[in-house]
Formats: structure tokens, sequence, C-alpha cells
């Protein structure tokens, strides 16, 4: 603690010429209802967005794309005001089972939620809403598998919750999952560049209804499956660590570096919301370049003296 009072000390020596500069307090769009700018581009190493519109912005996430998933994103501010801002956000991500032992079986996910903005003042804001994760999966599925397709794409470890409730030896032809969770956000600004930040994702609950599963035959044109069947509501709260970081976020003029670390250390999934980088190109949300004020020698403000 006494180190963390010290570093916060030195922060207006080390930040220099961003220490004058005024602070923007909606320049962060991760975890917030703020969005990057109209005919802005984000260029990152987890996401990739274009601003269509002051409080429109569609994207994507590349290395979701180089593990075999297609996945699209959005977010739109639907509510602006000078301190609470409100956005909707969605996102669609599809993806084969082959790789979980699946054969044929697909994987489609559609995440939507909301987030609401509070600016306390010049340096503080408050951050939260809810999000769904509605899961819809195809094919011969058993719990471990199911399990092992939402856990790879979300990080909602929840394979062992659902073998408890399914049991392990039942496959299934399909299933429809919807996870619950909540959003939460802390952000203290100490200059233009430098920003200390909370965030928290806790998953709390999931349904899910499993329809029989194999089919065995066709009876005059009448396909007949036989297999278990389930509808199941869990608790997560208990099995599910919550996503929760503390980082550094750096704001350049375009440049942007997020260094934290997850709480607590070993959820792995949580280093993903911990570090990030990313690019603002062409308008972008940007820091004024800093003025040059000019300095006069006094000796020529002085005022000429009357001659006698």
């Amino acid at each position: 603690m006494c180190a963390f009072l010290l570093l916060l000390s030195l922060v207006p020596a080390w930040a220099g010429e961003w220490s004058e500069q005024p602070i923007e307090p909606k320049a962060l769009p991760d975890g917030t209802a703020y969005t990057i700018g109209t005919r802005t581009y984000r260029v990152g190493l987890v996401k990739q967005q274009v601003g269509v519109l002051d409080n429109l912005d569609l994207g994507t996430r590349a290395p979701l794309w180089a593990l075999g998933l297609v996945n699209v994103h959005g977010k739109v501010t639907a509510i602006q005001t000078k301190r609470v801002d409100v956005a909707l956000d969605g996102e669609y991500i599809n993806t084969s089972l082959d790789r979980f032992g699946v054969p044929d079986g697909r994987l489609t996910l559609y995440p939507v939620g909301w987030t609401a903005s509070w600016m306390i003042g010049k340096r503080v804001s408050l951050h939260g809403g809810t999000g769904w994760m509605v899961a819809s999966a195809e094919g011969q599925l058993d719990s471990a598998a199911l399990g092992d397709g939402i856990a790879a794409v979300t990080g909602a470890d929840i394979g062992d919750v659902l073998g408890d409730e399914l049991g392990q030896g039942g496959v299934y032809g399909g299933a429809n999952v919807s996870l619950f969770q909540t959003r939460f956000q802390a952000e203290y600004r100490l200059n233009r560049r430098d920003s200390i930040v909370l965030r928290s994702n806790n998953w709390l609950y999931l349904n899910a209804l499993v329809a029989a599963g194999l089919a065995s035959g066709t009876d005059q044109g009448t396909e007949v499956s036989a297999g278990a069947s389930a509808r199941v509501r869990v608790p997560l709260t208990d099995s599910l660590q919550a996503l929760t970081t503390l980082s550094w976020q750096f704001s350049w003029r375009r440049a942007n570096l997020r260094l934290g670390v997850p709480i607590p250390l070993n959820n792995t999934f949580a280093w993903l919301q911990a570090v990030d980088f990313y690019v603002l190109l062409w308008k972008g949300r940007q820091a004024p370049v800093p003025e040059v004020v000019p300095v006069v020698d006094p000796a020529e403000e002085a005022p000429a003296e009357d001659a006698d």
C-alpha cells in the first residue's frame, strides 16, 4: 500500500506535460458507454473497430478469426448527456465444434447487453450494466463438449456445472444456453494520460434447454429422435470466478496501453481484460497539442518613459 501511494505521488513529475493538459473524462471506450468517434479507426491486439457515427462503433476481433471463430460486434450510445451516457452492445460469434470432438457440430453465440456511464467529476467515473450470453449449439453433444465450446469463447468454465446437472452419460442433439452477467468499472483519472481502472464482470446464473439427442431413423418420412432432455437453471457465483482486473491505463494522443493484473492472479481468461494495446487512426479522440507560450523579456514589456 505504501509503495502504491509513493507511486501516485510521483505521477505528476513522471507525466510531464500531460499533467498540464485538460483531462478527457469520456476517452475510454472499453467497459464504458463511450464510443471512439466518427471516422475513427481502432487497430488493436484484441479489437479492430471503425467509428461509423459519433455514437456508433462496428468491429471484429482478429484473434478469434485466427482460432476459426467468425465474429462481428457493435455498440451504440443511445443516450448522451453531459454526465450520464447509456450504450447498447451486441456481438455475433459462430464456430465449428469439430475441434471438441463433435462432427458437424456448430456453436453460435449472441452476447448482448447495456452499460451506463456516470461522470461524477473530472477525475472519477463509474460504469455499470448487465449482459446476456445466448448460445445455440447443434450436433451430437454431451455436457463436456458443450461446456468446452462455451469456455473457449467466453471464459465461462461451466463444464463441471453442466456435468453435475445433466449427468455425464447423456448425448444431446442441440442446446440453447443463456448466461447472465453483471458489469462494473470504476475509473480514476490522474491526468490526461494516466488512469487507474478497476473492472469486474461477474457471471450470475445459467439457463439451459437441452434437446433430445440422437436421430435413430425415419418412419414413413417422419424423423425419429431418441435421447435425454433437460432444462437446467444453475447459479454460477460459487462455481465461476468474476473477471476482475486492476489496470493502469495510458492514453497518449493516439496510442493506448492498458497494463494490469487479474484478481486473483490465477484467473487466466481475465488477462485478456487486464492487458491491451490499440491505436486510434484518423480523427480519433486525442489530446490537444500542447500550446507553446512565448517567453517575453520583462524589459521589453516595461512602458517607455515620457520624454520631458
